[in-house]
């Protein structure tokens, strides 16, 4: 009875511990991509200047990285789209093939409308018709490879994958998009001096700082040298 009942607790001891193992796995790895992404904003936006990367570092934080995600991914349509029209027909296969194995969350469901929304509001604000050519030539394409069993396997992989396609994708428009997280200002400033064009990364009520736009250097101004500050457009 003891061996049966020390057997018993071991076995359940390991199954108690693989759910805990995968989440604490799961969160281990959205924190390294949450790190990385926030690396190469940094150094992306300051064009890969080390100095200039660095002294931009303290004014943000691990905690800030949600806010310079949805900054990044509002501010840079082009890739933004582009990577919306290249996974939303994967992330529709997936759900499909979800809902027809019985495996359906509606939190799946909410995701595919919300980032359909997304795409739609995006095409329709910035007249991107391409991006909506993009979409139609992935979701034919995945049409017509669907007829055959190796196509339809390769879809099934890669919709099967779309979470690891994302952060890949995140990760490389994080890299290789210099737009900025927040929105880019006209800042007047008095005594006659000149007029900076830039983005506001940091206010502490007494000083700004400010990435300037052409040189992406680092300018410190204090509240008293500024006439006016105006969100601009490119």
């Amino acid at each position: 009875m003891a061996e049966d009942g020390h057997e018993h607790d071991t076995s359940d001891g390991g199954q108690d511990r693989r759910p805990r193992a995968g989440a604490a796995h799961l969160g281990v790895s959205a924190a390294v991509v949450a790190l990385l992404f926030v690396i190469l904003r940094l150094l992306a936006v300051t064009h890969y200047e080390w100095d200039v990367a660095f002294a931009l570092s303290d004014s943000i934080n691990f905690g800030d990285s949600l806010g310079v995600l949805i900054g990044t991914f509002l501010g840079e349509t082009r890739w933004s789209m582009t990577l919306l029209a290249f996974l939303l027909p994967l992330l529709a296969a997936g759900h499909l093939r979800r809902l027809r194995s019985g495996q359906w969350f509606i939190g799946h469901t909410l995701a595919l409308i919300v980032l359909g929304c997304v795409f739609v509001a995006a095409v329709i604000t910035f007249r991107a018709w391409p991006a909506l050519i993009v979409l139609a030539v992935m979701s034919a394409l995945q049409l017509l490879l669907r007829r055959t069993r190796l196509g339809l396997e390769v879809i099934r992989k890669l919709s099967a994958r779309t979470g690891l396609l994302t952060m890949a994708a995140v990760l490389l428009m994080a890299g290789g998009s210099d737009t900025m997280w927040v929105p880019k200002e006209r800042i007047e400033l008095r005594h006659g001096q000149h007029e900076l064009t830039g983005y506001v990364v940091s206010d502490t009520g007494a000083f700004v700082k400010v990435l300037t736009e052409d040189e992406r250097r680092i300018e410190i101004l204090s509240d008293d040298d500024i006439a006016k500050r105006t969100e601009t457009e490119d």
